[in-house]
C-alpha cells in the first residue's frame, strides 16, 4: 500500500467516496473489513473519514474488478500497480474487442454518421405519423447497431429530440404519443423476446411511486437483460413496499429505477428512504433517469447509486455481479 496513504488528509465523508469511486458503500466497508483496501480515519463523531489517496485507490480497485481481477488478489497493490493493471486491461479489452477507440479517426466518423442516420429517419418517420415507418427504422436500427448504441444513441435520442420538438410546438402531441407508444412497444417486445440463463441473477427494474414515465426504465430493462440478467420489469410508478416484495419474491440481486420528474421532491426522497429502510443495505438500487443529476445529493444520502448515463449501467451491473 503507498505509504503516504494513511497520512494523507482524511477529509470526505463516505458519501464522496461512494461517487467518485463508484462503488457502494457497502461495498468499501466489506473491502476495508475483510481486505484492508483502504484505512479511513475517524471524526470526532466516529463518522469514516477518507482521503483523496484513499477514494483514487478505491476507483482504482473498482476499475480492476470490474475487469475480472480478485480483490483479495489486489487489495494490498500500491496506487501505481493498479494504474498499470488498468491501464493494460484497457489496452488488451479494446484489441480483444475492436473497441471504437482502436478504429481510424475516419472509421469513427462514419459510425457516429450512420447513428445520426437512423436518427433522422426515425424522427422523420414520427414526423410523417408513419407508426409502422418507425417500427421499421427501429427494427433496422436494431439489426445495425449493438444494444447499448440503439438505446443510448438512437431511442433516447430520438425520444428527447421528439420531446423537444413537441415543447417548441413543431410537432404535435398526437405525433409524441406515436412516438411513445411505437418505441414502448419495441422495448416490450425486446424484453419478451430476451431469455436469461437459468442461474442469471435477478434485477427488478420499475419507477418509484409518483414516477409515471417508464420508457427510461424500460430501455435500462433491455440493456440489463442484454447484460446476461434476469430482468423483472414492473412496469412504473410502484410503492417502495412492493419494489422490496418483489425483491424477495424475485430474490434479486439488484433494484434499478427510473427517475424522470423531481417536482415533487419530498415524496420521491420518503418512497426511496423507505425503499432503502425495507431492503436493508445488502441489495444494491440504481437510479437513472433525467432527475437523477438533481437528486444525486439525496440519492447518496438514501445509499442509493446515480446512474448518470445509460452507458455506465453494465460498469455498475458487472460490479454487483462480482461482489464489488
Amino acid at each position: 500500500m503507498d505509504k503516504h496513504t494513511t497520512n494523507d488528509h482524511k477529509l470526505h465523508p463516505i458519501r464522496v467516496a461512494v461517487r467518485r469511486s463508484g462503488l457502494t458503500s457497502h461495498a468499501i466497508r466489506v473491502w476495508e473489513r475483510r481486505y484492508q483496501a483502504v484505512v479511513p480515519g475517524r471524526t470526532p463523531t466516529n463518522r469514516r473519514a477518507y482521503s483523496d489517496q484513499d477514494i483514487e485507490r478505491l476507483r482504482l480497485l473498482h476499475q480492476a474488478t470490474v475487469q475480472g481481477h480478485s480483490i483479495s488478489r489486489i487489495a494490498r497493490l500500491s496506487i501505481a500497480e493498479l494504474t498499470e493493471l488498468v491501464r493494460s486491461d484497457l489496452v488488451y479489452t479494446a484489441l480483444a474487442a475492436g473497441s471504437a477507440r482502436t478504429l481510424p479517426a475516419g472509421a469513427q466518423d462514419m459510425a457516429a454518421a450512420d447513428v445520426q442516420t437512423l436518427c433522422n429517419r426515425c424522427l422523420e418517420a414520427v414526423q410523417r405519423s408513419d407508426g409502422a415507418g418507425l417500427q421499421h427504422e427501429l427494427t433496422r436500427a436494431a439489426t445495425t447497431v449493438c444494444r447499448l448504441f440503439l438505446l443510448e444513441d438512437v431511442l433516447a435520442v430520438l425520444l428527447q429530440r421528439v420531446g423537444d420538438l413537441w415543447q417548441s410546438g413543431s410537432l404535435r402531441i398526437n405525433q409524441e404519443h406515436l412516438a411513445a407508444s411505437v418505441v414502448r412497444a419495441f422495448l416490450d417486445t425486446m424484453l419478451t423476446v430476451d431469455t436469461a440463463p437459468v442461474d442469471a441473477p435477478a434485477i427488478v427494474v420499475t419507477t418509484p411511486s409518483g414516477q409515471l414515465h417508464e420508457l427510461g426504465a424500460m430501455m435500462a430493462a433491455a440493456l440489463a437483460s442484454a447484460e446476461g440478467w434476469r430482468v423483472v420489469y414492473l412496469g412504473p410508478d410502484l410503492p417502495a413496499p412492493e419494489i422490496a416484495a418483489a425483491v424477495r419474491q424475485q430474490h434479486a440481486r439488484a433494484v434499478g429505477l427510473s427517475i424522470v420528474y423531481a417536482g415533487d421532491d419530498l415524496r420521491v426522497t420518503a418512497e426511496l428512504t423507505t425503499l432503502r429502510r425495507a431492503l436493508g443495505e445488502a441489495i444494491p438500487v440504481l437510479a437513472g433517469g433525467r432527475a437523477v443529476s438533481r437528486c444525486a445529493a439525496m440519492l447518496e444520502h438514501t445509499g442509493i447509486t446515480p446512474v448518470h448515463h445509460l452507458g455506465k449501467l453494465p460498469l455498475h451491473l458487472t460490479g454487483i455481479r462480482q461482489g464489488v
